[in-house]
């Protein structure tokens, strides 16, 4: 942890530290592997703070191909690729489950696993976060995996485009894939 801790700012880590808290209580009440999860909730920003250009080499490599590729601005997203490349590469996380996550954590995607939407919605409502709708979507965490995943994902896509904010289209897909789930249920 201490590898990690010295790649990233102290704000950011004490970041990293509520999304593995917050990753492990989430996995806990719904069944998930708590292992995966905080591995995935610790390695998810781990690139965070590199140059952009070395973020770019990084996502050439990357084991999952962005569907969208020309949707892919700035460190916002890029961050998320290069963080998966590096915990193959630097760390020897091997899992798919775990990278997915890290590699997804921003965005999401469609077919998203439960450690996957479990890091996604930890990122999101972890303790250090503070802005406006925050405490509403932490009061929804224990009604449902998907529904928080959803709720946390529709207000992405709300406040990006309240914004006049860059929508990548893998937000779309998650959102519509965690709609399916919940019309499903």
């Amino acid at each position: 942890m201490s590898d990690v801790s010295s790649r990233l700012p102290q704000k950011r880590f004490e970041h990293t530290l509520g999304v593995i808290e917050e990753s492990a209580f989430l996995a806990k009440i719904y069944g998930a592997d708590e292992s995966k999860a905080k591995l995935a909730a610790l390695l998810h920003d781990c690139s965070r703070y590199i140059p952009i250009e070395q973020m770019r080499q990084l996502a050439d490599k990357t084991l999952f191909p962005d569907k969208y590729p020309e949707d892919i601005l700035g460190v916002e997203l890029l961050h998320a690729i290069a963080s998966e490349v590096v915990a193959r590469q630097d760390y020897g996380v091997c899992d798919v489950d775990v990278l997915k996550a890290i590699r997804y954590h921003t965005t999401g995607c469609d077919d998203m696993s439960d450690i996957m939407c479990i890091v996604y919605t930890a990122d999101m409502i972890e303790p250090t976060r503070n802005y406006p709708g925050v405490d509403l979507l932490r009061s929804q965490k224990e009604n449902g995996l998907y529904r928080i995943a959803y709720l946390c994902s529709e207000h992405t896509i709300n406040y990006l485009y309240e914004k006049g904010q860059h929508i990548h289209r893998s937000s779309y897909d998650f959102y519509n894939f965690l709609k399916g789930k919940l019309n499903n249920e």
